[in-house]
């Protein structure tokens, strides 16, 4: 798919349409991710709503984002966390200094744990066990005392284990 159009008012429009080639069904949860950008700055912001469908045409989560751009075509991201549907779905800033924001999504509540291993092995950091609702989830986690280097993030559930790549710069 490709981003299209954005419309320039208060409300954008996206508008997503299929790139001309053979594509596999998403299965499981997934998410748009679209990098806005341009040159032409705005002087209001736009909001551009979005709404997930499942495989049957069904809504199944809505969201709002803030452009604070003109967006005319930008890349856009599909997302599959992992066959079981629960996954991290980004790490930002990354590379990280002194915090990380780790995005996740669960297809089902449940208790979650993220942690921050080395290259070696080791775990560094652990949250506490903690209960997280169905859908789209974010947690923030200090890095500052993490030297500089690449490490990899785990979001453990029930249904198993997600891992992501995590850089730290000094």
């Amino acid at each position: 798919v490709k981003l299209t159009k954005a419309d320039a008012a208060r409300t954008g429009l996206i508008e997503l349409q299929a790139c001309g080639r053979p594509t596999k069904p998403i299965k499981g949860p997934w998410l748009i991710r679209a990098f806005l950008g341009s040159r032409e700055p705005m002087s209001d912001t736009p909001t551009v709503n979005i709404t997930f469908y499942d495989a049957n045409a069904n809504p199944i989560a809505l969201g709002e984002a803030k452009a604070s751009i003109l967006v005319s075509s930008v890349p856009v991201d599909i997302i599959s966390p992992n066959n079981n549907g629960d996954g991290i779905i980004g790490i930002a800033p990354n590379p990280a200094t002194d915090n990380v924001r780790i995005d996740y999504i669960l297809t089902n509540g449940g208790d979650v744990v993220l942690e921050i291993w080395d290259n070696l092995g080791q775990l560094l950091f652990a949250t506490n066990k903690t209960h997280a609702e169905r859908g789209f989830q974010s947690a923030l986690i200090s890095t500052s005392e993490l030297p500089a280097g690449s490490y990899f993030v785990r979001l453990r559930t029930a249904k198993g284990i997600s891992v992501a790549p995590l850089r730290i710069i000094r």
